[in-house]
């Protein structure tokens, strides 16, 4: 009793210091917007968005962890952890090297903040190793305390930089907050290893999940964040910023939702290690998931201009009727989200396919159709919508057959 007592304790904890890390960040992105302006304000939230995109590799690190954790087959750890080094470093080097023709390719003014951003990738990963520890462990309250002081080290230094640097330098002050919340954050939570034995027994199942999440977090990279890039390299300055501006807002249902799915994966996990049923779990959190969401989406559509003018000024508010529009794919996108991370659990990967090809239609037809903020809009829209149809009928065939193959077994057994 006293172990089911801490463990709701610690999840109520994350989930107020989820919240409150949301808000933190918004706020942030909300203050620099305002200060800023548009046109700064994109590069500067370009960063932000590149970390998004660099964190494919980082979330799948930390699910993988939380994997073998919370299915008791932590022997191979150490390992994984000296090869996730020796990544980290290598993919730091190559990511130097192409500083200069990604920020020629996002129309940055500057490569430096780029350089400063990617020399935080080796801390970031080893930060989502620790993680993946706390939440295959369901120490969702220490997991919270990772996302807390990461905050507010990145809030306290953007916003000090900001008010010191000139706004031509905002970028900087981004830059810096990241790479300072990562190696600081790393360093107090880092999680000593012990080698054990049998280490090497579970390596095989480890790299394939790992390549599999992996591969599913780049899907969600190139389904979520992709378009902002895409956006700024694209369209000019202004336009970028005011697109940001919606996307951040308009995320907000991803970011609200995102507690369930962290803690709807160890909990599939440990049901299925003991043969239990998990169905109920599933759809339990995709409703949940589903009724914010849409919540969220009806606040957008009655009171978009409102928040856009509360949130970022007059500046941006030319783009308030496409809140509602980037807070509906968001919503249909985390329902997605719910489906393939189930699978995942339960080591089916077709859905991961899925969302890859999904994200990669989605990513050529922004490049080929995308003249206008609403038109990426209307491209996502169809996207995230048919995505959601797929899995859905997926979950349902995938179903049937289940339960066929649970009625077929014992009038088997009867037979012979």
């Amino acid at each position: 009793l006293n172990t089911q007592a801490m463990n709701r304790d610690g999840k109520l904890i994350f989930i107020a210091i989820t919240l409150l890390v949301n808000a933190a960040n918004y706020l942030l992105n909300i203050l620099l917007a305002r200060w800023l302006g548009p046109a700064y304000f994109a590069e500067a939230n370009l960063l932000s968005t590149l970390v998004l995109f660099l964190s494919f590799i980082a979330v799948g690190v930390q699910l993988t962890i939380a994997k073998l954790v919370a299915a008791n087959q932590s022997g191979g750890l150490y390992s994984l952890r000296r090869k996730l080094v020796k990544v980290a470093y290598g993919s730091t080097i190559v990511l130097l090297l192409l500083a200069y023709p990604l920020a020629v390719f996002l129309n940055l003014m500057e490569v430096w903040p780029l350089v400063i951003l990617f020399l935080g990738l080796p801390a970031y990963l080893l930060m989502c190793f620790d993680r993946g520890q706390f939440q295959g462990r369901e120490e969702f309250s220490k997991l919270g305390y990772t996302f807390l002081i990461e905050m507010l080290i990145r809030f306290l230094l953007t916003i000090s930089l900001a008010l010191i640097l000139p706004i031509a330098f905002s970028s900087y002050a981004f830059a810096i907050g990241f790479l300072g919340s990562f190696v600081l954050t790393q360093y107090f939570f880092k999680q000593e290893l012990i080698m054990t034995k049998g280490a090497a027994k579970h390596l095989k199942s480890i790299y394939l999940f790992l390549k599999v999440i992996t591969l599913y977090e780049l899907s969600q990279i190139l389904i979520n964040n992709a378009d902002v890039l895409l956006v700024n390299h694209l369209f000019s300055d202004i336009e970028a910023g005011l697109y940001a501006s919606i996307a951040i807002l308009g995320k907000a249902v991803f970011f609200a939702t995102s507690i369930v799915v962290t803690i709807l994966f160890p909990k599939v996990i440990d049901r299925k290690r003991q043969g239990l049923s998990h169905t109920r779990l599933f759809w339990t959190s995709f409703l949940i998931v589903f009724c914010v969401g849409m919540l969220m989406v009806l606040a957008a559509a009655v009171a978009g201009q409102q928040v856009m003018l509360l949130a970022f000024g007059e500046a941006y508010a030319g783009v308030s009727d496409c809140l509602w529009q980037y807070a509906l794919l968001t919503c249909l996108f985390s329902c997605s989200n719910i489906f393939v991370y189930y699978y995942m659990t339960l080591d089916a990967y077709w859905p991961v396919v899925i969302s890859v090809v999904a994200g990669v239609i989605q990513v050529a037809l922004i490049l080929i159709y995308g003249t206008s903020i609403v038109s990426v809009l209307a491209i996502q829209l169809y996207v995230m919508a048919a995505l959601l149809l797929v899995l859905l009928t997926y979950h349902f065939i995938k179903h049937f057959s289940w339960t066929s193959a649970k009625v077929a077994t014992p009038a088997l057994s009867n037979s012979l």
